[in-house]
């Protein structure tokens, strides 16, 4: 119950089932969508199949508990009858009838008998019970290796992404760095331009004076 209710519960939950339904084009983007998550098809399909197993088996636990708690109440009034029936029988015995004691001596062991296959069914109802939990147990460690698996490939693919926009994000730099670069020559090719008119317009000027 509980990988049903943590992270692993919510991506099931989100995108298990509706990743593939519905028309189309919501099937295409969702599974797009998964993919860019590192999720394929595949991987999904395996962690529903682990899912509804996992309810199954639990769902089949609950009942066989539920069958062995039924039982044992029924042991429990059965006992309580059988003492009954006895101290009924000492009574009519007190009293000096025979044959109600006998009655009751006699109603007294067919719950007995009673009681008797209600312990063999509740023997049956353990073992079914232990069963029931050896099979959760069992699902339950699948589940948490496939829940590995879904967020080592959730992870790898982050990390995928995120090693992609550092390499987008150093290609934008580079090219910004040469850009400055080509922008910073030219401003300097400019003023050296400059600074040499400069010179010869005070040049022209000095010979106007002569």
């Amino acid at each position: 119950g509980g990988l049903l209710a943590g992270p692993f519960g919510a991506l099931w939950g989100a995108s298990i089932g509706s990743a593939w339904g519905g028309n189309a084009k919501v099937e295409r983007e969702k599974e797009e969508e998964m993919r860019g998550m590192g999720l394929t098809p595949e991987l999904l399909s395996m962690a529903e199949t682990c899912m509804k197993e996992l309810e199954d088996a639990e769902r089949s636990e609950q009942l066989c508990r539920s069958a062995v708690d039924s039982q044992s109440r029924l042991m429990a009034r059965l006992t309580q009858s059988i003492e009954k029936e006895y101290t009924l029988a000492q009574a009519a015995m007190d009293d000096g009838d025979e044959d109600e004691a006998r009655r009751r001596l006699v109603r007294r062991r067919e719950l007995n008998g009673d009681l008797e296959q209600a312990e063999a069914e509740m023997e049956r109802a353990e073992e079914r019970l232990q069963r029931s939990v050896n099979a959760v147990e069992a699902v339950a460690e699948q589940a948490a290796r496939i829940e590995a698996l879904v967020k080592t490939t959730m992870a790898t693919a982050a990390d995928e992404q995120l090693s992609q926009q550092d390499r987008t994000m150093l290609g934008y730099d580079n090219l910004s760095s040469a850009s400055n670069s080509s922008w910073e020559s030219a401003v300097a090719e400019f003023e050296a331009d400059n600074d040499e008119l400069l010179r010869d317009l005070k040049n022209l000027d000095k010979k106007k004076d002569k």
